[in-house]
């Protein structure tokens, strides 16, 4: 009897190649801040990508040492944050409600880009089609993932967008598959975690998930995580590994 799974896609390095995606997303940021408030594009470019590195390094350094503490409270004014970098910056008054402004210009930036990995577009609908169950479990919010897989016309596809916003956690610990479990009400016997992040692999085999190594750039060395069911080097893998998997 052919089994039916609950998959876990992560985002970055394994649906979308992160790099490329972070080039897409300053380019259209830029074009954003450009259309609305004239000046010079390099100037916009720079303080954008200033900006994206200081919150990322801010954002580790504080829920590495506390990975269950609050997610939402703090990407609120880390939201707030970022709307205050740019535009002091650029000496210009802040825009009305900084939070929603950025999660709003976030969005519509990301709906511009799309750096999927081949094969993505084609295997993530035949999944649904086979009867598996497909959500998001990235350490990117909910919107974020809405927007970029909006640009990638794959937004409706997955039915939870976890985004650690969906349950208050970051995605640091096993604790934040410990609440998407609890969230779906599903056993972690029935779900197949699909990531490139070794730790994250770890904390959902600590669980009781599988998991599946995600490992599409050849240019960096695999480092396999013990107790993988398998590694996927290209998408078209997907099904048949799938296929082997028994609960």
């Amino acid at each position: 009897m052919e089994s039916h799974w609950t998959i876990l896609l992560d985002f970055d390095g394994t649906v979308s190649e992160p790099v490329e995606l972070l080039q897409q997303y300053v380019e259209a940021l830029t074009g954003q801040f450009r259309q609305n408030h004239g000046g010079d594009v390099e100037d916009w470019r720079a303080v954008t990508y200033d900006m994206l590195k200081t919150l990322t390094e801010e954002f580790q350094d504080y829920f590495v040492s506390q990975p269950t503490a609050p997610y939402n409270s703090y990407m609120a004014r880390l939201y707030a944050r970022s709307t205050e970098i740019v535009y002091a910056s650029q000496s210009l008054p802040l825009p009305e409600d900084a939070v929603g402004f950025a999660r709003r210009t976030q969005k519509q930036a990301l709906q511009q880009c799309n750096a999927t990995y081949p094969g993505v577009t084609e295997w993530l609908p035949y999944l649904l089609s086979q009867g598996h169950t497909l959500h998001m479990a990235s350490g990117q919010e909910s919107g974020f993932l809405q927007g970029a897989m909006q640009g990638a016309s794959l937004e409706h596809l997955p039915t939870r967008w976890y985004g650690p916003d969906l349950i208050d956690c970051a995605k640091e610990s096993p604790e934040y598959y410990r609440r998407i479990f609890q969230d779906l009400g599903v056993s972690p016997t029935n779900v197949v975690v699909l990531d490139d992040l070794p730790v994250a692999l770890l904390w959902a085999q600590e669980l009781g998930a599988k998991t599946v190594q995600a490992h599409f750039d050849p240019n960096i060395s695999l480092t396999r995580v013990s107790g993988v069911s398998a590694v996927m080097t290209d998408w078209t893998q997907l099904p048949e590994i799938l296929a082997t998997l028994v609960y």
